[in-house]
């Protein structure tokens, strides 16, 4: 006989959404003392797309910082190169 099939995760996460997910009971009072809840017990598809989702910032944020620094590093460099053709200048003269 053939075996069959143990188990399937199947269109649960649609089922469990179609009514809402609620907090589980115990934090319905304790919800108003903290700030941010954690992730625990939310949609698995909405969790790992917040995991991308922050490492996308995160890195975005590291490329923000390193162009302002590169504009801080030339700002800086300018003036010094745009003095010396200005004495070359005057020593034509």
């Amino acid at each position: 006989m053939a075996k069959s099939k143990n188990h399937t995760n199947k269109n649960q996460s649609v089922k469990a959404h179609r009514n809402g997910i609620k907090l589980p009971q115990g934090w319905r009072l304790k919800i108003r003392f903290l700030k941010f809840r954690g992730m625990k017990g939310m949609d698995p598809k909405f969790r790992k797309n917040q995991k991308y989702a922050k490492k996308g910032m995160i890195q975005a944020y590291k490329r923000k910082k390193q162009i302002e620094n590169d504009k801080a590093k030339a700002a800086a460099s300018k003036p010094a190169a745009a003095s010396k053709p200005a004495a070359a200048k005057e020593e034509k003269k």
